[in-house]
């Protein structure tokens, strides 16, 4: 089914010794630093730096070695390493947004999370038929609770309520009935009641899945990027904290996802990234759930520096107490965060 092609990260085919791949829109075919996107394993005999970026059209820019002392060592050893792009544990070159599955164990493009239920990775294959299956999963929840309940309410009508000869039926608010025919249902009908009670945590359970899903669309991310946003160098500003350069507002985010997605990653991190330079700003659009997420890590950061700073002054307390000097690294931490907290 379409739920288990996540979307792998494989190996490159084998290049035959002194073969070039044709250059993509912008790059010279003739250019002797262009070399395949997915070699992860450079020698140090190649004479090359370090895999800078990746380009989007199947080649990374290598940097060049100019250092004497580092032509001495090529002579000595000649030991393989892997660029800051590849995977430690699959030696593959990883396209940005990839994450390795320790359950899986192997790379995934654009990786959500591993789900347990349905025993795979969701990842760029396989998201939106994800997404589509949790959606349908809570309406389908939703919609059996209901039905159950409308169902205890027809019993309860006909069995509880029935109209005795020359007493006409009493009309009750919607909630108390409900109640009665929970009530008259727990002696009548047990069985019933169990499985709609059963169905309850499972319907909260979905629709929580279900929210998140979309809050991640509204805001171009994954699961995983959503909750460490802030260990990815691409989701975050040395000035501002968190900035998606994949966030163009919560419409075109939906479109990209259902009907439109970008496999390109590092193309499109390039373009939000001189879009914002160009603009002088620090969002693609404020219309996006996205603005929401700076101001929790901005005020997670101030409570984290006042805490910080509370802390510094406890420190400065005690030692003035005990008559001992204040050290100059901790009269510079408590400047800083003075600072901070004053900015």
């Amino acid at each position: 089914s379409a739920l288990t092609a996540p979307g792998y990260v494989h190996p490159p085919p084998q290049e035959s010794a002194g073969t070039k791949l044709k250059g993509g829109p912008g790059e010279d075919p003739e250019d002797e630093e262009a070399v395949p996107l997915r070699r992860s394993v450079v020698t140090e005999s190649d004479s090359l730096k370090h895999a800078t970026r990746s380009t989007g059209n199947g080649y990374a820019a290598l940097g060049m070695f100019s250092s004497a002392a580092t032509n001495s060592q090529h002579e000595h050893q000649q030991q393989p390493r892997l660029s800051p792009h590849a995977c430690l544990t699959c030696r593959l070159e990883r396209p940005l947004r990839s994450k390795h599955c320790q359950f899986c164990n192997k790379c995934v493009r654009r990786f959500d999370h591993h789900c347990p239920a349905v025993m795979n990775c969701v990842g760029e294959g396989n998201h939106r038929q994800f997404t589509a299956y949790i959606f349908c999963m809570v309406l389908a929840q939703a919609c059996s609770v209901a039905t159950g309940l409308s169902y205890l309410l027809q019993l309860y009508h006909e069995e509880a309520m029935a109209p005795i000869w020359g007493h006409p039926v009493v009309e009750e608010a919607r909630v108390v009935e409900l109640a009665h025919a929970i009530g008259h249902a727990s002696v009548h009908h047990r069985t019933l009641l169990l499985l709609i009670i059963l169905q309850v945590p499972l319907v909260l359970a979905g629709a929580f899945l279900a929210s998140r899903s979309l809050m991640c669309i509204l805001c171009n991310l994954t699961t995983n990027e959503w909750y460490n946003r802030h260990r990815y160098v691409y989701l975050n500003h040395e000035a501002v904290g968190y900035c998606n350069r994949f966030d163009r507002g919560a419409a075109h985010n939906c479109i990209q996802f259902w009907v439109l997605p970008s496999e390109d990653t590092w193309h499109e991190f390039e373009l939000g990234d001189r879009e914002m330079i160009e603009k002088r700003t620090n969002m693609l659009s404020l219309w996006s759930p996205g603005i929401f997420l700076r101001a929790i890590d901005v005020f997670k950061a101030r409570q984290k520096a006042w805490a910080q700073r509370r802390e510094d002054e406890r420190i400065v307390k005690a030692l003035e107490k005990s008559g001992q000097p204040l050290q100059p690294a901790q009269r510079a931490s408590l400047a800083r965060h003075t600072s901070s907290n004053e900015a």
